[in-house]
């Protein structure tokens, strides 16, 4: 039996439109529109024919379509240049990830969820999550996606993926798995500040039906608070407030010199004529498209996917086997993997964790 959503899945990770596949296999786009919507099964013929030009496994569209897996914040998103088919692709590479780390984790016993409740203003809810997370109110955030990961949000790597940084949603048939998708090639301050954005979405509106720019300016102060606290600010941005001085902050905070600008100013740390000539320095100097490589923060990597397969599939990793079995294109499989960094014998500087993810283990 073949399953249609899988079909669908598929064709719109590889930005094809109906129209598109019914081209390819020499049907009609309403053929496969009815072979995805379940009202036909559709011929051998013609199933062969969809597993060769998308180089999918048959097995992979007779499965089942899993957890729910909804669009979350990706559906926030007002950006002119995200269109719909931008939003599939997306919803559909990270769909792909979010398989296979089931697929893993029906093996091993997972870390159970553990995310603050959200409070009455983003930035308090921003404090509270930091004393949840054992952070110290005035030092800057280790490793986010490691602490994400400790505390069982899904952490999916995807592709470098134009006009799209990350999403957010519950996923589950109960939501109750909080993921976040990021998209590989991002700088390491621009990815924390995202990945924060991300984080204040699953704590602070996972029930919760407003406006979509209300929504994403409350992400915004919370990821603010959260990775640059406004106590601490106060005590490091101070007078004479130059662009070298607010530059020499940026590797011990990890976010970009525009963000602790933005930060100083909207904290009235500086005026709005500060601002401007911050600004303005920034432009001279070259630094609005590009900071200097001797700031640039290492971009973080999860851990959870590729300390899962090593679990089950030996290290390194038989991604031979470990593709079959989740009836998937080997190399889509070793895309996915090689997103998570492999295992170190010690952490970056500047992480400072309760637990490790390798709580992970063989279920007995």
């Amino acid at each position: 039996m073949i399953n249609g959503e899988r079909i669908a899945q598929v064709r719109e990770a590889k930005r094809l439109t109906q129209s598109d596949l019914a081209k390819r296999v020499q049907r009609t786009q309403s053929a496969i529109a009815q072979l995805e919507a379940g009202l036909i099964d559709g011929s051998d013929g013609l199933i062969r024919q969809i597993a060769n030009e998308t180089e999918f496994p048959i097995e992979f569209f007779e499965s089942g379509s899993g957890p729910a897996f909804p669009f979350g914040s990706l559906l926030f998103r007002a950006h002119a240049d995200i269109n719909r088919k931008d939003r599939l692709e997306a919803h559909g590479q990270a769909r792909f990830v979010f398989q296979l780390m089931n697929m893993l984790l029906n093996q091993v016993r997972s870390i159970p969820v553990s995310l603050p409740k959200p409070m009455d203003t983003p930035e308090i809810s921003a404090r509270i999550a930091r004393r949840f997370f054992h952070l110290n109110a005035n030092e800057p955030v280790g490793n986010l996606l490691s602490i994400l990961e400790q505390n069982g949000v899904f952490v999916l790597g995807i592709p470098d993926l134009k006009g799209r940084d990350a999403f957010s949603l519950w996923a589950g048939d109960d939501r109750t798995i909080p993921v976040v998708a990021i998209v590989e090639g991002r700088p390491g301050d621009r990815l924390r500040l995202t990945v924060a954005h991300e984080l204040a979405h699953l704590i602070m509106h996972a029930q919760r039906e407003s406006q979509p720019p209300l929504l994403e300016d409350e992400a915004n102060r919370f990821a603010a608070e959260f990775l640059m606290p406004e106590q601490a600010m106060k005590k490091e941005i101070i007078a004479p407030v130059t662009l070298t001085r607010i530059a020499s902050l940026k590797p011990r905070w990890r976010v970009s010199i525009q963000a602790l600008i933005v930060r100083a100013k909207n904290l009235s740390i500086i005026s709005e004529r500060q601002y401007r000539y911050l600004y303005e320095q920034l432009a001279i100097q070259g630094w609005k498209t590009r900071e200097p490589d001797n700031l640039a923060v290492e971009p973080e990597k999860p851990r959870s996917l590729r300390q899962l397969a090593e679990i089950s599939y030996g290290n390194p990793i038989d991604f031979s086997k470990l593709a079959r079995e989740a009836a998937m294109p080997e190399s889509l499989v070793w895309q996915i993997v090689s997103r998570y960094r492999e295992k170190r014998s010690i952490e970056p500087d500047n992480v400072k964790l309760s637990r490790k993810v390798v709580s992970m283990r063989r279920k007995a």
